[in-house]
């Protein structure tokens, strides 16, 4: 049949999932998305099978009507309706061929949406410090890669349990009718294959583990050379040939690893078939005794000839297009199930409330696969009202500092509390909780959904939030301009870009928000008028800025002070200028600058 450490890493439930665990999943995954289309399917194969099944014994019928017309013991008629039959039963099974094929293009299209779909929100709750692992980072890549080709896989299983085995069973019971012997050639032409495929699906499983961090590479080198995000930069640094190189090496190593699994795959391949190959040798010598002791008629010698030959065929389609590919593809399939089935360790973060303040007590943190310890006994308050300035070198702790009061990372020690409830694990959709980051996203959409994804339910003005983030008019009030020029849009500045960003906070309704570094790419002649906003912004607020200008912090309520993971001061700005201690070096040397 045709067809077209604890606390930080992710804990992994089932790592190791058995076959018949991956496989039910899977099935489960398929029926849950589409069990209508599923079981319409598979329906189809039983049906197909039945015909194809049915041609065989036809074929022997239309045989022994031509022999007994030879003979002259029967009819024409009789003959020319046996043939007609064969034919009609021929068309019926090409017909149902057809109509699968169109069930498999729509299925396909389903379970793509709906797998990826499934994929999709598992990354989207997944805990934030999994993507600071390259472990887990190889485990993200390895469960894309088996999406797809899970789909292949439940469509493989169909066909096998749907269309071959009740085919199988068919022809053995046919066989049997014939001469009960026979039903050792499907043994003996079945046997030899299933063997070669359970060691090539030990091979290609173990090819997927080792290929994941290199082709995570090979996508990084590539995206380096072509993609908009890193193709000025690469061109102007010269750095082209470099990335080739990196690319060709990475792809060598991929290739490597996959012609050494191919390779050994189809030594033990060879010399299986050639098993098989003599066990065609039995069956025909065993098929031509039978007929030469008159156990058989020649007629059924015809059909059982034809039916053997294709068996082999089937075989082979059994052994290249299935099972061959369950082989070559199920440790992408475990890969995907093992990422479905993993605690993404975050939790609902809206029971908290914000305007009863935050505390972090005696906080320490740690990145995954690192011995250096980040931040060290963090302790501090915030209030109501109130507004929090961070400071410090790069590297000492800030951003790591924000990502837990955001509530994306969890201390390894210590506890944070918003108001009396210990905030426990890492907390997602906080629908009273916003940001400005440094790093801002470009999305590739309207200016108006750029604004909106803050908060979609809310039905504050985004023209409002546009200007009052410092946003040209004229491009605020065409909302509806469509960026990002690989979907035929536009683009803007980068200042224009980190106003949108600002524009989402502005428009989202929060209790508490963190500014990270919100001016790194507005003029500096504006940039007085954005802290104005600010303070708009930040009014009746729980707000944390982070921030290398000193300058603009002046009227924080309190600035904490960080150099290596740690606080080395807290206090406002005249109190820290008057200790003369690190801050007040840290705001001279930047005074001095514009002397």
């Amino acid at each position: 049949m045709k067809r077209k450490k604890v606390g930080i890493c992710m804990k992994q439930k089932n790592k190791n999932l058995s076959f018949f665990i991956v496989i039910k999943k899977i099935f489960n995954l398929a029926f849950s998305i589409a069990p209508i289309f599923t079981i319409s399917i598979f329906l189809v194969g039983v049906i197909q099978s039945a015909f194809k099944a049915l041609i065989t014994v036809q074929t022997g019928n239309m045989f022994a009507s031509i022999s007994g017309l030879l003979a002259k013991k029967g009819t024409y008629a009789t003959t020319i309706l046996s043939i007609i039959f064969l034919c009609l039963i021929m068309i019926i099974t090409q017909l149902l061929n057809g109509f699968q094929n169109f069930l498999y293009d729509i299925y396909i299209n389903k379970m793509n949406v709906g797998l990826g779909g499934k994929l999709n929100k598992k990354a989207a709750r997944l805990n934030p410090i999994f993507f600071e692992n390259s472990q887990e980072l190889d485990m993200l890549n390895k469960a894309k890669e088996g999406k797809d080709t899970s789909i292949d896989v439940i469509l493989i299983f169909g066909d096998i349990f749907t269309y071959y085995i009740p085919y199988f069973i068919f022809i053995g019971i046919y066989l049997n009718n014939v001469n009960k012997k026979f039903t050792l050639f499907i043994l003996i032409i079945f046997l030899p294959v299933m063997i070669s495929q359970i060691i090539r699906t030990k091979l290609f499983t173990n090819l997927e583990d080792k290929s994941a961090p290199i082709r995570r590479k090979f996508n990084h080198y590539d995206s380096c050379i072509s993609n908009i995000s890193y193709a000025k930069e690469t061109i102007v640094l010269g750095a082209v040939p470099f990335f080739i190189r990196k690319y060709k090496t990475a792809l060598q190593a991929l290739n490597k690893e996959a012609t050494e699994a191919s390779r050994k795959a189809n030594i033990i391949e060879l010399g299986l078939v050639c098993i098989t190959s003599c066990g065609y040798l039995v069956i025909l010598y065993m098929l031509f005794a039978a007929l030469l002791s008159k156990e058989i008629p020649i007629a059924s010698f015809a059909t059982v000839y034809a039916t053997i030959s294709s068996l082999f065929g089937m075989m082979g389609e059994i052994v290249q297009y299935n099972i061959g590919g369950i082989a070559e593809n199920y440790g992408k399939v475990c890969n995907f199930v093992n990422f479905i089935v993993i605690n993404e360790g975050m939790q609902n973060g809206n029971n908290y409330d914000y305007r009863q303040g935050i505390e972090l007590n005696d906080i320490s943190f740690s990145y995954p696969n690192s011995e250096k310890v980040v931040l060290k006994n963090i302790s501090f308050k915030i209030k109501m009202n109130e507004c929090i300035a961070i400071v410090g070198e790069n590297g000492s702790g800030k951003t790591t500092l924000i990502k837990i009061l955001l509530g994306l990372y969890q201390p390894q020690t210590g506890k944070v509390l918003v108001g009396n409830k210990i905030r426990e694990g890492v907390s997602y959709n906080n629908e009273k909780v916003t940001a400005v980051f440094q790093n801002y996203q470009k999305y590739k959409m309207s200016i108006e959904d750029n604004v909106r994804i803050s908060d979609t339910h809310c039905g504050n003005d985004v023209i409002s939030a546009l200007i009052e983030a410092g946003v040209d008019k004229e491009l605020a009030k065409n909302k509806n301009r469509k960026l990002g020029l690989e979907f035929g849009g536009e683009d803007l500045s980068g200042g224009q870009w980190q106003r949108l960003a600002i524009a989402r906070a502005f428009y989202k309704d929060y209790d508490f928000i963190v500014l990270d570094e919100p001016t790194a790419s507005i003029d500096p002649l504006e940039e007085d008028f954005l802290y104005k906003q600010f303070e708009k912004l930040t009014k009746n607020k729980i707000s944390v800025i982070v921030t290398h200008h000193l300058g603009s912090i002046k009227n924080a309520d309190k600035i904490i002070v960080m150099n290596n993971g740690e606080i080395i001061e807290q206090g406002t700005h005249e109190q820290l200028i008057q200790k003369k201690a690190y801050y007040y070096k840290m705001y001279s040397a930047q005074a001095n600058r514009y002397i």
